[in-house]
C-alpha cells in the first residue's frame, strides 16, 4: 500500500471460497517499522459479514484486536465479547475496515452490482479509537470494469479498478492518499 506515494505497507491476500461463504485473510508488514504485522480475516455469506478477526503484534506481541461476530437471526453483534444490538435499514451487514477488499466485498459479493449501476447502502464503519462501528451512508457506482465509493460522511472517495476479463481487483486508491496494487498469483 502507498500512502501518498510512498510505500507504507507490503500486504498478501488468501482467498477461501465455499458454496455459500468467502474468507479474505490479510497479512501486513509497516515498511517503516517491520517488528510491526497487521493481521485481518473475514467472512462473508449471502447475508452479510458474519465475522472479523483483527490483530496488530509488534515483536510478535500482540497490542491490539478487535473481534467482530455478527447474528442475522436475531440482528445481533459481537464486538471483543460485548453484546450489540444493531438496527438494519436493509436485508443485509455491510462493513468497512482496514483495507479496500471490504469495499470491494460490498459491490461485488455482497451487493451484486452490475454495469452502470448505482446504490446508495447503510454501512457500519469502524472506528479505530473506540471499537465501535457506525452506521454511515456510502454510495456505490460501478461502470464497466470500475467501481467508486463514495464515503460521504467521513468525507473519502475511492476507486477500486477490477481485471475485465476475471473481476479480481487490480487497483484501489482513496481521496485520502491510501494506494493499492494487487498482484493476481
Amino acid at each position: 500500500m502507498l500512502r501518498n506515494g510512498e510505500i507504507n505497507q507490503q500486504q498478501s491476500y488468501t482467498f477461501e471460497q465455499g458454496s455459500k461463504s468467502l474468507k479474505i485473510h490479510e497479512q501486513a508488514t509497516l515498511e517503516g517499522n517491520k517488528s510491526i504485522a497487521i493481521n485481518c480475516l473475514f467472512s462473508i455469506s449471502p447475508k452479510g459479514y458474519s465475522d472479523i478477526s483483527i490483530s496488530v503484534a509488534k515483536d510478535g506481541n500482540i497490542s491490539h484486536t478487535l473481534e467482530f461476530e455478527y447474528n442475522n437471526s436475531n440482528s445481533t453483534m459481537v464486538v471483543n465479547g460485548i453484546n450489540r444490538d444493531i438496527e438494519l435499514n436493509e436485508e443485509m451487514l455491510l462493513l468497512d475496515g482496514p483495507n479496500p477488499m471490504f469495499d470491494y466485498a460490498n459491490a461485488i459479493y455482497l451487493m451484486g452490482m452490475q454495469n452502470m449501476e448505482t446504490c446508495t447502502r447503510t454501512v457500519h464503519a469502524l472506528n479505530w479509537n473506540t471499537g465501535e462501528f457506525y452506521p454511515l451512508e456510502y454510495e456505490f457506482s460501478k461502470v464497466d470494469n470500475i467501481i467508486s465509493v463514495h464515503k460521504k460522511e467521513m468525507g473519502i472517495t475511492g476507486q477500486i479498478v477490477l481485471d475485465e476479463t476475471k473481476g479480481y481487483i487490480k487497483e484501489a486508491s482513496y481521496s485520502n492518499g491510501e494506494h493499492y496494487y494487487f498482484v493476481n498469483s
